[in-house]
């Protein structure tokens, strides 16, 4: 009886070992895929331009826009091929790390300690995430003080002593009352506008005004302002009102892994792909910078903003939704996000 355990035991461990092999394999195939996904679009990219350019330009030359049509249009049948791909792997490695998990129960010993040791640890994490969060927000509330005692109070009070130096000399310098007035003016409308940035960063008035994706947009043309590195943001599936705290959330997401593209990947193209589904709303970020070893870096908050990628991947988990990233030196990153509706 012990020997047929035993080889029991060794031939799980071998299938396992061979599904491992068989994920990590499944995983470089996706990481490639997955840039050779973001070079097409890049490609598909550059050639609808061509054909508007030469389209403002009124040049004549329609055989030229018919060959650039054809090759985008087989670029495109060739993104979509390989998207189908990339879900297939998906699916395939899902399955993979399903039955691994089942054989890793098979083999685990004395399982009801060791389920009561993970429900102790799983509430550990509980906890140490809700003081995370508490902590992230008082961060966040620090420095929109800081910010508003630096720009907006500062500017009022240096108003408030102009004001009293112009009641003084009033009569006797008019020509200065005049010339400090046209300051203040101009302190004003420079506090007014600081104000509006940190309403903004707080969360834009544009989505009740116009609305979610169209204020996705305008962040992202805000952002690539100076920025070398192509964004393209494309929205997939037929929109559907989303609760204010998940459009809040998902522009914040974009407008941190932009800033880190900025400050780290050396990237080329950023896709920003958010999609409609029906019991989830998905966004997927990917970029062709230099990537990052996930199982070397950890990915610190920003104290700064209170936004960074941990604080994301904590408000996401809150709304019930899953977090991923996934990158690999020279091949890029890829943020996929998914949260659900109800």
């Amino acid at each position: 009886m012990e020997q047929q355990k035993e080889k029991i035991i060794c031939y799980l461990r071998r299938r396992l070992e061979k599904i491992e092999e068989h994920v990590e394999q499944d995983g470089q195939i996706l990481e490639k895929n997955r840039k050779e996904i973001v070079e097409l679009k890049n490609r598909i990219s550059d050639l609808e331009h061509k054909v508007d350019f030469a389209y403002e330009a009124f040049s004549p030359i329609s055989i030229q826009q018919q060959v650039i049509r054809t090759e985008t249009d087989h670029l495109r049948e060739e993104v979509e091929e390989k998207v189908k791909e990339k879900e297939r792997l998906k699916e395939e490695i899902k399955e993979l790390q399903g039955e691994a998990g089942e054989i890793r129960g098979l083999l685990l010993q004395d399982t009801s300690e060791k389920e009561s040791e993970l429900l102790q640890k799983e509430e550990n994490k509980l906890i140490e995430r809700s003081s995370s969060f508490v902590e992230q927000q008082e961060l966040e509330r620090q420095r929109i003080a800081r910010e508003l005692h630096d720009t907006t109070v500062q500017s009022l009070t240096a108003l408030i002593h102009k004001i009293e130096f112009c009641s003084q000399i009033l009569s006797s310098d008019p020509i200065r009352v005049r010339l400090e007035l046209e300051i203040m003016s101009q302190v004003i409308k420079d506090s007014v506008n600081g104000m509006r940035e940190i309403i903004y960063n707080l969360r834009p008035m544009t989505f009740d005004d116009i609305g979610f994706n169209e204020t996705l947009k305008q962040a992202v043309n805000r952002m690539q302002r100076g920025f070398d590195t192509k964004i393209v943001l494309e929205t997939e599936g037929e929109s559907y009102p989303v609760d204010q705290v998940v459009q809040l959330t998902i522009l914040r997401i974009i407008q941190e892994a932009i800033n880190n593209c900025k400050k780290y990947a050396n990237a080329k193209m950023i896709d920003i792909t958010l999609s409609y589904k029906e019991e989830t709303v998905e966004l997927v970020i990917m970029d062709d910078g230099i990537g990052f070893d996930t199982q070397k870096i950890t990915i610190q908050k920003e104290k700064n903003t209170g936004f960074g990628l941990s604080m994301m991947r904590e408000r996401i988990n809150l709304l019930n939704g899953t977090f991923e990233i996934e990158s690999r030196l020279g091949f890029g990153t890829e943020i996929q996000v998914n949260i659900p509706i109800k």
